[in-house]
């Protein structure tokens, strides 16, 4: 008799929740990955974030930039530990999916790779609260994670974050300040691309039945209407330290960043990610929508 499985993905809350029972055998399990005593925050320098072009920026005092840098710095790694929190919970629920022993093995694999990336990821993060809430893109990600059908999360999960992942992740690793995030970042890809790869074999749309082929569009549309917002985060921090920006200001500071260039090329690449899992149909329908044009 089939049983269904209730899954709490908790991408929200789920990392608040300790069970000082278990703490210490995680401790032990995962002792190759200790605390760091941390200097500070700041992990990427101001051309990672194209701030060394905002001219708002260049003219705030050194102690004001500290404050940007080391906040943007903070938000890429608290988005790393969500993204690897999350892929815990994507194994799992693949695990219970597994219809094969190959599957469950894999996906087993696959578990044990991204407790691995939490357990990094997490001694970076220097914030004793998380703002879960307010991020579209957690919402978006546990709505995904809870619902999604098996194979429309092997190309959402797969195929395309964890393909966008080899891209950003290698981006982070070369601009990083810090050697022991550098090296840990440089061990993440190699798994990333192990995850991507398996998801581009295993995906054929030809599979889907036409409630997934729905299903698949409409998220697919979703995260790139968000993808298309441009990095509105870094506006988030300036204004945290220039209390008098208007909506010129922003409009100046994304064009000094070189925001729609920077979308540009992550719809590129995302495109580049549809055709190579061979999705035709639905790469023909997403073009239709206008969703990946480029922004002029």
């Amino acid at each position: 008799m089939k049983k269904t499985i209730d899954i709490h993905v908790g991408m929200i809350d789920l990392h608040t929740k300790k069970n000082p029972l278990v703490a210490p055998f995680v401790k032990a399990r995962l002792k190759d990955y200790p605390d760091l005593n941390l200097e500070n925050g700041i992990f990427w320098g101001e051309a990672s974030f194209g701030l060394d072009k905002v001219e708002l920026f260049q003219k705030l005092p050194d102690e004001k930039k500290h404050i940007v840098l080391e906040e943007l710095s903070q938000d890429r790694i608290e988005e790393a530990f969500h993204i690897e929190k999350s892929g815990t919970i994507y194994g799992a629920k693949m695990i219970a999916l597994s219809q094969t022993i190959d599957d469950r093995l894999l996906y087993g694999c696959f578990v044990g790779d991204e407790i691995r990336h939490f357990a990094m990821v997490r001694r970076y993060l220097l914030r004793e609260e998380l703002d879960c809430k307010s991020n579209p893109f957690l919402h978006y990600l546990d709505e995904l994670l809870e619902n999604g059908p098996k194979l429309t999360l092997v190309f959402m999960i797969q195929v395309l974050l964890e393909g966008w992942g080899i891209d950003h992740y290698t981006m982070l690793m070369n601009d990083c300040l810090n050697s022991d995030l550098k090296a840990d970042l440089k061990s993440i890809l190699v798994d990333e691309a192990s995850h991507h790869g398996s998801g581009v074999a295993i995906f054929d749309e030809n599979n889907l039945d036409d409630k997934e082929k729905e299903y698949l569009k409409n998220v697919l549309s979703q995260f790139l209407k968000m993808i298309r917002m441009g990095p509105l985060r870094v506006i988030r921090r300036l204004e945290q330290v220039i209390s008098s920006l208007n909506e010129k200001d922003h409009l100046q500071i994304l064009k000094e960043m070189g925001a729609d260039d920077l979308t540009n090329h992550k719809l590129r690449h995302f495109k580049t990610l549809i055709e190579k899992a061979g999705a035709k149909k639905i790469l023909r329908e997403i073009n239709e929508s206008g969703l990946l044009d480029e922004i002029a």
